[in-house]
């Protein structure tokens, strides 16, 4: 009984390796193993951005506060109204912004419309079907009456790709969207060339200044004792645009990648001083939806320029990049 079984075993084993052997002939890359699947993080909330999760660690956002639609006129997704009654300082209501480098006060109210959407009167809802998942600002009231992204991701695979869809008036007025995503990674452009990212923050040890109807103002005038004391922050970096050779671009810190293609790329604003990144699309898939932006996340990756293009090593992937746009395009 001892010696059949052993027989048994041999035989698996003898038959597990042929197998293997065929699906590698088949695969010549070799197999993609994946167990960190993409997660799009997303609260019910209009205070927190889309985020993109590979396992545990955070990549990227999708920020809908960096996102341009272009819809009559170029526009967020969504809008804050920065500006706030106060009626603390001498018993006059005041607008107030607070920015990096300065506090700017205003004796009449303004009236701050940029944005489709705002997050303090409009409304956001998410729906998941299977490996679709549909996270959109809507108002019936307004014109576009709902904006959002459908995001499709695969099962336990490296990427994904998400279109914008907007439902409106007048579909011939919807022309391009400009993705804003929030990366802190150098780029590498398809014909070879390196943009270092030379983001830097700065807490500069001096009080912002005080501007009331256009003229700066003692910060120690007693009408503004209740505003708080507030140092200056500079952020800093050099802000590229950039047309592609070939419609991709990658992000990388020198460990992970993040491959961003399209069937077309228009333009990309590459915004190193803000960490902000638009995608510029205008090609659409239907007359309200624009063709897909995928993305691809590789852990523990590896680039070299030969041949007229990026060579990638990773766990997920081996081989130039445009064969990866090619194989995961879907």
């Amino acid at each position: 009984m001892g010696k059949k079984l052993i027989k048994v075993m041999i035989f698996g084993i003898i038959v597990f390796i042929l197998v293997w052997i065929i699906f590698l002939i088949g695969n010549p890359k070799g197999p993609v193993l994946y167990n960190k699947p993409i997660m799009i993080m997303n609260k019910e909330s209009n205070e927190i951005p889309i985020q993109i999760y590979n396992y545990k660690n955070k990549f990227l956002i999708l920020s809908e506060y960096e996102t341009i639609l272009s819809y009559s006129k170029e526009d967020k997704i969504l809008g804050t109204n920065k500006y706030k009654e106060i009626s603390n300082l001498d018993g006059k209501q005041y607008s107030l912004q607070r920015l990096n480098n300065l506090i700017l006060l205003e004796t009449k109210q303004i009236d701050m419309t940029r944005g489709f959407f705002f997050k303090e009167t409009d409304f956001k809802k998410q729906e998941d079907k299977g490996s679709i998942k549909r996270i959109y600002w809507y108002n019936q009231e307004k014109d576009p009456s709902k904006i959002g992204y459908i995001f499709t991701i695969p099962k336990n695979k490296p990427y994904f790709k998400v279109q914008l869809f907007a439902e409106t008036k007048n579909n011939n007025l919807l022309t391009s969207i400009g993705y804003g995503l929030i990366i802190n990674y150098s780029i590498y452009l398809p014909n070879g060339t390196i943009l270092k990212n030379d983001y830097e923050k700065l807490s500069v040890d001096k009080l912002k200044p005080i501007i009331l109807d256009g003229k700066e103002q003692d910060p120690n005038n007693p009408l503004f004792r209740n505003l708080p004391k507030e140092t200056i922050t500079e952020l800093r970096g050099t802000n590229y645009k950039t047309i592609p050779t070939k419609p991709y671009q990658i992000f990388y810190d020198d460990q992970n990648a993040i491959i961003i293609f399209a069937n077309k790329i228009d333009y990309i604003d590459n915004l190193f001083q803000w960490r902000v990144f638009r995608i510029f699309i205008s090609q659409k898939e239907n007359e309200n939806t624009f063709v897909p932006l995928y993305i691809a996340i590789l852990n523990d990756a590896k680039l070299e320029w030969k041949g007229n293009t990026w060579i990638i090593t990773s766990k997920e992937f081996n081989g130039d990049v445009e064969t990866l746009i090619k194989d995961w395009k879907f």
